[in-house]
């Protein structure tokens, strides 16, 4: 029998974000006989429901499958996001998972996506309440 594989999708098309997600990955490959590879999206389909439409296996997502595991945790839900810009696009999931009324705040800690590959830099972020940038960079925010 082959090994399972259990594909890792990364759609923002940054390799370093695939090799840190993969780095975070590697203890658990080998763990019940699955193995793990994780893939950046060059092009084409890179959304859930493209997949889910194209795939017999099944899609599973980061952002829903967070959210739906926190919800058996407590009642309302704080967020961090990487870009504030960010927040509306959440916003709109929450809202197409039944969730919005369970959101108590999404607080934005505005790094580049390849930035948040570095731990330091967004535990950093995430516990002083902004980001470590220059002066004169973008602000924080929330919603």
């Amino acid at each position: 029998m082959a090994p399972r594989k259990l594909y890792v999708i990364n759609p923002n098309n940054l390799d370093s974000v695939t090799r840190a997600i993969d780095t975070a990955l590697k203890s658990f490959s080998g763990i019940f006989g699955l193995a793990i590879e994780c893939l950046t999206v060059k092009d084409g389909p890179s959304g859930l429901h493209g997949l889910r439409e194209r795939l017999v296996a099944p899609v599973l997502g980061i952002g829903e499958c967070s959210m739906l595991t926190v919800c058996t945790l407590g009642q309302r839900i704080g967020v961090i996001a990487i870009a504030l810009q960010a927040i509306p696009r959440h916003l709109r999931y929450y809202g197409a998972m039944g969730l919005s009324g369970r959101i108590a705040r999404e607080r934005a800690i505005d790094l580049d996506v390849s930035q948040s590959t570095n731990s330091q830099l967004a535990l950093g972020s995430m516990v002083d309440g902004s980001p470590r940038r220059p002066s004169g960079a973008r602000k924080t925010g929330s919603i």
